[in-house]
This record gives structure tokens, sequence and C-alpha cells, in this order.
């Protein structure tokens, strides 16, 4: 290998890097393959004026899994209901069809419309 310079893959990384020095001048580059499957590559000078400074960039096909919708699970509400008792309901005039006014008033029995047999 040479100096300055790493191609290693390590726990699944893939990844190189080289740099190199011209007196107090450093300059190099890095790039690993992101989980997606994108490249991230980082060009990076140092020096004594400047101090450090990074470009970084992304290239390559940025592919994600298809997300999973994962429905929640609803259990049925079960509840004993007592059989309904039917009331009879009288209905005010104004609600009552003009031909049953004049007939018999009518009566409503556990939703049932029924004729009164006065």
């Amino acid at each position: 290998m040479q100096p300055g310079k790493c191609d290693r893959t390590v726990a699944n990384d893939i990844k190189s890097q080289h740099e190199s020095r011209d007196g107090d001048v450093v300059k190099g580059q890095y790039s690993l393959v992101e989980p997606d499957g994108s490249i991230r590559t980082v060009d990076y000078t140092a020096d004594p004026v400047h101090g450090f400074n990074a470009v970084v960039s992304k290239s390559g096909p940025s592919i994600h899994p298809p997300r999973q919708v994962v429905q929640p699970r609803i259990k049925p509400v079960i509840q004993y209901v007592p059989k309904p008792i039917p009331v009879p309901v009288e209905y005010p005039n104004q609600f009552i069809p003009e031909c049953s006014r004049k007939c018999r008033p009518l009566v409503l029995v556990s939703s049932q419309i029924t004729t009164d047999s006065r």
C-alpha cells in the first residue's frame, strides 16, 4: 500500500481516502458509500492561514426501501345492549299528514307508525 492512500472495507463500509502535504498545506479527499447507495465525497484543504476548509458533494442514486405502513389493530367493542322498550309517542299536528289528522290519530310504537283503533 502506498503512503497517504487508504482503501479498505470495515463492517461493510466502502470508503477511500487520499491526502498530500506541501509544507504546511494539507490537501485531501475521501469518499464513502452511504446506506442509500449514493457516494459522499469530501474534498478538503488545511493550512495555517485559512484553517480547515471542506467541500462535501453527493452523487449517484439515492435508493430508499419502500416505507411499510403498519395498520394498527383495532379490537372490536362488545357491549351489552338491553332490548329496547317500546314507548308510545304522539306527534304534533304539523308533522302528521292532512289525511291522517281527519281520520285517526297516529301513535309511534318502537319505530312503527300505527293508527289508534279507538
